[in-house]
């Protein structure tokens, strides 16, 4: 990727520090503007030329965000070296698809096909204001205590919601199920489950911008 933006910035003392770590794990912290993006990238160009560095995972909070990160990184891997540049949610479609752990004609809803699909689901006897928003989340509630994932990673929902809407969310579950569709929730809930149990990826790197915007459940993914 030749582009004439791509060019090394010159870094501080503090920069410096950061661009020399290559072990442990080690939190950036910055001001907007200060260059912690192209900071990264360059880390990523570093390591991708590291001999002990064959593959390489560059988690980003959004799609935007990772197209601008690779528009930063002007080498790109070669060889056996394998990198992955994207949003946590991308990284768990890719997961999922490539190792065969969902059908390849599955669809993948976005958060608009999500709440169309969930009002599908509502009857004339429910409120007839509803947040969405809200109503997903206690969806993704309820979908990860059937699957018994751990209480400490899920978010917190108003116990007097979940009966409210249990009926309407078990068949959002069924109507995706017959469709063969996949929410966002999904990609992270499915790649939990299965990296739990059977890891099928392992990266001699992982790096994550925008970390502040990663909640405990992709944590828990991700580590």
């Amino acid at each position: 990727m030749n582009n004439p933006t791509n060019k090394y910035i010159q870094l501080n003392s503090d920069q410096e520090t950061v661009m020399s770590l290559n072990t442990g794990k080690h939190i950036v912290t910055a001001p907007p503007g200060t260059g912690k993006t192209e900071l990264l990238a360059q880390r990523t160009i570093n390591a991708l030329q590291a001999e002990n560095i064959k593959s390489m995972l560059c988690l980003t909070f959004t799609n935007r965000a990772a197209r601008e990160m690779l528009d930063r990184i002007d080498q790109r891997p070669l060889g056996k070296n394998y990198l992955f540049v994207g949003s946590i949610h991308g990284f768990c479609s890719y997961y999922l698809h490539s190792n065969q752990l969902i059908p390849s004609q599955t669809i993948l809803l976005d958060e608009e096909d999500s709440k169309q699909l969930m009002k599908e689901c509502l009857t004339t006897d429910l409120p007839s204001e509803v947040d969405f928003d809200q109503l997903l989340k206690i969806n993704a509630y309820i979908k990860r205590i059937s699957k018994q994932i751990s209480p400490d990673i899920l978010m917190d929902i108003d116990s007097d919601l979940l009966g409210q809407w249990e009926t309407v969310c078990k068949e959002y579950e069924a109507k995706k199920s017959s469709s063969l569709f996949l929410d966002f929730d999904d990609l992270l809930t499915l790649s939990y489950l299965a990296l739990k149990t059977n890891p099928h990826q392992v990266y001699d790197w992982i790096q994550v911008d925008e970390a502040q915007d990663v909640n405990l459940f992709q944590w828990n993914i991700i580590g």
